[in-house]
């Protein structure tokens, strides 16, 4: 599997998260909201590179 069929399938699975949590961060646009989606946003990031490097390695 080539390495730009592989980023498209995670722009994918990225956008099905980021809709998931979308309708959760602009539901609640207040202080508390914002420090909450500080705490997830590097889980997220983290969870994305672990899912893309384990395409990488089943397809390699």
């Amino acid at each position: 599997m080539s390495l730009v069929t592989g980023i498209i399938l995670n722009f994918r699975v990225i956008k099905v998260i980021f809709k998931r949590y979308r309708g959760l961060i602009s539901a609640h646009k207040s202080v508390k909201s914002v420090k909450i989606w500080n705490e997830i946003k590097p889980l997220l990031v983290k969870k994305i590179l672990i899912l893309f490097l384990r395409r990488e390695i089943l397809f390699e």
